[in-house]
């Protein structure tokens, strides 16, 4: 499957839990299709600080 830059941001779903994730836009996560992992907390989850940090490398 593949994505492309025509997706809206409207599709992406909502993520209110890690503002502060590089994925994150405007409450809604940009990586993911779904953010759905039941009780566990998303395994993707980064700090913009230090994605940018290892973005450098």
């Amino acid at each position: 499957m593949t994505v492309d830059n025509t997706t809206k941001l409207f599709d992406k779903p909502i993520c209110e839990k890690h503002l502060d994730c590089f994925a994150n836009h405007g409450g809604k996560c940009v990586c993911l299709i779904n953010n759905d992992f039941g009780k566990k907390d998303c395994p993707f989850y980064k700090r913009r600080k230090r994605y940018e940090e290892e973005k450098r490398i």
